[in-house]
């Protein structure tokens, strides 16, 4: 028997598949959720400083009036760096394992998932839900191809709607020319990046979701 069809890799691979990437969808879902309150904080620290500039000075006081939603650029900006660095040496490379211990587990456990009409099976309702049964195969395919169109999505939709113009503003910050950054822009940006990644964290909590109804099947 080839080591890569013994018992204990088969199931190794149920293990590590559906764990790693149903973690990894909530680690990309928590960033989203965590970065509203981010930005209210650095929107609150601006118009504290705002404010205390403009009873300083009645020449700055046209500075008061800042809008409190949008985010400071000097402490926002950084945050998000940080979250684009940390993120892409962990998620991406997170996705692709397991997207590849799920096309392994596609051709090397194939056996057939419980019928509907099974009442024993632990997946009765969700097969119910779906009106399907489906194979091991299935599943674990629909898993792999799930869990790596996070990059395709990355790259061909978030780039170009946020993450980019995000970086170029973080590089403005860097370069101590944070004052050329659109406070409000840089909001919109935020924002967008938000949704998007709540987005790219659901795809692959499905892509988990789908590959533990194989292994449960």
């Amino acid at each position: 028997m080839s080591p890569l069809t013994t018992p204990s890799s088969i199931l190794t691979a149920r293990l590590l598949a559906p764990s790693l990437s149903l973690l990894t969808a909530g680690g990309i879902l928590s960033l989203s959720a965590l970065l509203n309150p981010l930005l209210d904080s650095s929107a609150r620290s601006l118009h504290n400083n705002n404010s205390q500039s403009a009873s300083a000075s009645n020449a700055q006081s046209n500075t008061a009036t800042a809008d409190k939603s949008t985010p400071d650029p000097s402490s926002a900006l950084p945050a998000i760096r940080f979250i684009f660095s940390r993120g892409s040496h962990i998620f991406p490379q997170a996705a692709s394992v397991a997207s590849a211990v799920f096309a392994w587990l596609a051709y090397y456990d194939t056996s057939t998932i419980s019928t509907v009409t099974s009442a024993s099976s632990n997946l009765t309702a969700l097969h119910a839900l779906l009106g399907v049964s489906l194979s091991r195969r299935t599943a674990y395919t629909v898993a792999s191809a799930l869990c790596i169109s996070i990059a395709p999505f990355t790259q061909l939709v978030m780039l170009p709607a946020a993450n980019q113009r995000l970086r170029e503003m973080g590089a403005l910050e860097a370069e101590g020319r944070g004052d050329e950054v659109d406070r409000e822009e840089l909001r919109v940006m935020c924002e967008r990046f938000g949704a998007l990644n709540y987005a790219r964290g659901f795809i692959l909590g499905v892509g988990g979701v789908v590959g533990l109804v194989g292994v449960l099947g």
